[in-house]
């Protein structure tokens, strides 16, 4: 059975081709102590886009306006997450709300140095994959 897109999450980019994480608080709804982007349930009424936009805002106080990525399940399929991209770009202060405790920067190079919500794991891979590509199209961007 597929289960239909419930939650939206957001890849934020930097200029150094790393990805905004936030670790889940011990107030966190959900998975405490994991690292996370950032994101959340669909509200009613809302496209998938208007909640990533939403979600990463609230999360981290960062306004945004990404591009559609793709899309991801957990726990064999019953949540189905859409992914956005936004970047690269250099980005404001991260404002972090009561579900999080902590952001980082993650790169290809330290993505084993933080414990991953499986799903962000296979995101922030193919994220990677696409910011090399890009790159080697066009090298002076970068």
């Amino acid at each position: 059975m597929t289960y239909p897109v419930t939650a939206a999450a957001t890849l934020l980019l930097n200029q150094y081709g790393e990805v905004l994480i936030l670790r889940r608080g011990h107030l966190a709804p959900w998975m405490a102590g994991f690292w996370n982007l950032p994101g959340g349930t669909i509200e009613y009424g809302e496209t998938w886009r208007e909640a990533a936009m939403r979600e990463t805002y609230e999360e981290t106080g960062l306004r945004v306006k990404p591009k559609p990525f793709g899309q991801g399940e957990y726990k064999r399929g019953r949540w189905r997450v859409a992914f956005f991209l936004e970047g690269p770009r250099k980005w404001g202060r991260v404002k972090l709300n009561y579900e999080n405790d902590a952001y980082d920067w993650v790169s290809r190079r330290t993505l084993d140095d933080f414990l991953l919500i499986p799903t962000v794991r296979q995101a922030l891979l193919a994220a990677f994959d696409a910011f090399d590509k890009q790159a080697r199209r066009n090298p002076k961007k970068r």
